[in-house]
C-alpha cells in the first residue's frame, strides 16, 4: 500500500527513477472491508535528467557544424526491472520478484506481471518466439508507448530471423543500453525543433547549420522502458563563414590598404594576418628581412573596420595577407584565401617631398572610399595650441598617381591650384586665434557620410602632413595613421 485516502487522485512519491511499477486501486468501506481491486496500470518512471551537453574543446564550432559531447549515463543501477533467469525465477519468492517487476507469473490477481507472462500472452505455442507484429502490443503491456523511432530501435535490438525471441528481448529489456537523443532548436525561432542525433555514443557532430547563427542543444536519455526529460539547453553561436580574400586598395613602401568583406552570415569583427614571402631587392637578405620571414603569420589588425591599413611593412617586398571573421563571442571562421601584395620601393612612395610629381589637380570627380586626397588648411595658434580654422569644404588639392585621390571644390567656388593663401578672404580671426601658417595633409578616405543638410563627412587615414612654418611642426603636423 502506497496511499490511502478519500480524494479522487493521489501523488505517489518515493519511487525510483527508470523503474517499472504496477498500480491498482481498492475501495474500502467504513468497516475496513476491502472490495475488488481495479484493473492494474503499468507505469514506468522517468530516467534522471542528464547533464548538459558540452562543446568539444578543440575544433568544436564551425560555420556549419558543431561537435558536442556529454557524460555517459549508467542507468542500470536505478532500473527496478531486472529479469530473472528460469532457475532464479523458481528460487525467488513472490515479494522480491514483484519488487523487481518480473514477478512470479502466478495466475492470481495478487501476482506480479512477469516478463514471462507478458511474453507468453503472445507466444501461444510456447516456442519462445513471437511475431514482429506483436512487439508493439508487448511493449504497451509493459507500460511503454513507443514512438516510431523507439519502436524501430527496439526492433533492431530484438529481431531474430524475422521474429522476436524471448532471450533477445529479455537481454535488451534488462540490459544497460542507453540511447542518447540530441534536440536542436534555433534561437530566433526561424527553424523548427529537430532531433539532430540519436545513438549510443557520447559525442556527435551536428552538421547542416547556418553560419553565425545561435542554436540551442538539449540531451535526453532513452532506455528500453523509459526516457528522461531534455536537459537544460546550451546555446552555441556558430562561427562566421570564411571571408573572401582581402582586396588590395593601395600600396606604399611601408603600408598596404586592404578592403575586407564578410562571408555568408556576416561578422562582428575581422582579424588580418600577414607574412613576408620574398624581398625583391635582389641583394643579400638583411637581418630584418630574415626575422620577418621566421615570424610567419603575424596579426596586423583586429576590429570591425572593413578598410585596414597594414603598416610596419618592409619596402620592396612581397607579402601575403589573409583574414578571418569573428562572431560576437569571438569564435573565428576558417581563414580566407591569401592575397599577395608587393610594397613599393622607398623612392616611389607617396610622401611630402614628391607630392608635386605624383599628385595632379582633380576637382570634378566625386570623393569615394579608397581615394588619397591632398588638401591644405590654415592653422591658427590659440592658447599655445594649433587649431584649424573652420571651413565649408576642402580648400584645394592635387591628384596623385599612387592611387585615385581627389579633392572637392570649396562651397561656392572652384578649387585652387595652390593652397589657400593666408592673405585671402579669411584673414586672422580672434575667434580662431592668431594665424600661424598652412598645413598640407595627405589622407586616405576610409568612409564617406552625408548629413541631412547635404554636407559630406570623410573619415581619413593620414598618410603624412607638413606645415609651412617650421615653428608649427611639433604641434600642427599629423602623424601617419
Amino acid at each position: 500500500q502506497v496511499w490511502r485516502g478519500s480524494a479522487g487522485g493521489a501523488m505517489i512519491k518515493g519511487l525510483n527513477p527508470n523503474s517499472t511499477y504496477r498500480l491498482r486501486v481498492f475501495a474500502v468501506n467504513v468497516d475496513g472491508v476491502r472490495g475488488e481491486s481495479s484493473d492494474h496500470v503499468v507505469v514506468n518512471t522517468l530516467c534522471e535528467t542528464p547533464g548538459e551537453v558540452k562543446v568539444a574543446k578543440k575544433g568544436g564550432i564551425g560555420p556549419d557544424r558543431v561537435r558536442l559531447c556529454w557524460n555517459a549515463e549508467d542507468l542500470s543501477s536505478t532500473a527496478n526491472r531486472v529479469a530473472l533467469s528460469e532457475r532464479a525465477r523458481d528460487a525467488q519468492g513472490f515479494q522480491k520478484v514483484l519488487a523487481e517487476w518480473t514477478g512470479s507469473g502466478g495466475s492470481g490477481d495478487d501476482g506480479g506481471v512477469s516478463l514471462d507472462a507478458a511474453f507468453g500472452r503472445y507466444d501461444a505455442r510456447s516456442t519462445g518466439r513471437i511475431s514482429g507484429g506483436d512487439l508493439l502490443n508487448l511493449l504497451q503491456d509493459l507500460g511503454v508507448h513507443p514512438s516510431e523511432d523507439r519502436l524501430r530501435e527496439a526492433w533492431r535490438a530484438v529481431e531474430d530471423g524475422g521474429s522476436v525471441s524471448f532471450k533477445k528481448f529479455e537481454r535488451w529489456w534488462t540490459g544497460r543500453g542507453v540511447t542518447y537523443v540530441v534536440k536542436r532548436s534555433c534561437d530566433d525561432g526561424s527553424e523548427e525543433d529537430a532531433v539532430c542525433y540519436r545513438g549510443d555514443r557520447t559525442s556527435a557532430e551536428v552538421g547542416g547549420l547556418t553560419p553565425n547563427k545561435r542554436y540551442t542543444f538539449s540531451l535526453r536519455v532513452v532506455t528500453a522502458n523509459s526516457f528522461s526529460v531534455f536537459s537544460a539547453p546550451v546555446a552555441v553561436l556558430t562561427s562566421p563563414s570564411p571571408p573572401p580574400a582581402p582586396a588590395l586598395v593601395s600600396v606604399n613602401d611601408k603600408s598596404v590598404l586592404l578592403k575586407l568583406s564578410p562571408g555568408k552570415g556576416g561578422t562582428a569583427t575581422y582579424t588580418v594576418t600577414r607574412r613576408l614571402m620574398k624581398c625583391l631587392s635582389g641583394k643579400k637578405e638583411t637581418v630584418s628581412v630574415r626575422k620577418a620571414k621566421e615570424a610567419g603569420w603575424v596579426q596586423v589588425f583586429r576590429g570591425s573596420d572593413s578598410l585596414v591599413n597594414a603598416v610596419g611593412l618592409l619596402p620592396n617586398c612581397i607579402y601575403q595577407f589573409r583574414a578571418t571573421c569573428q562572431n560576437l563571442e569571438g569564435v573565428s571562421s576558417p581563414p580566407s584565401d591569401v592575397t599577395n601584395g608587393a610594397t613599393l620601393e622607398s623612392k616611389f612612395s607617396v610622401r611630402a617631398a614628391n607630392a608635386p610629381e605624383v599628385f595632379t589637380v582633380e576637382c570634378t570627380g566625386d570623393v569615394v572610399t579608397g581615394d588619397l586626397v591632398l588638401f591644405t588648411e590654415r592653422v591658427y595658434v590659440k592658447d599655445g595650441k594649433a587649431v584649424a580654422a573652420p571651413k565649408d569644404g576642402l580648400g584645394g588639392g592635387k591628384r596623385g598617381s599612387g592611387g585615385t585621390p581627389r579633392v572637392t571644390p570649396r562651397s561656392g567656388g572652384g578649387a585652387s591650384l595652390t593652397s589657400v593663401d593666408s592673405r585671402g578672404g579669411f584673414g586672422s580671426s580672434s575667434r580662431s586665434g592668431l594665424f600661424g601658417g598652412e598645413r598640407t595633409v595627405a589622407g586616405l578616405v576610409l568612409s564617406v557620410r552625408s548629413s541631412p543638410s547635404g554636407r559630406r563627412y570623410f573619415r581619413m587615414l593620414v598618410s603624412w602632413s607638413s606645415v609651412s612654418d617650421k615653428s608649427l611642426r611639433g604641434v600642427a603636423t599629423l602623424g601617419e595613421g
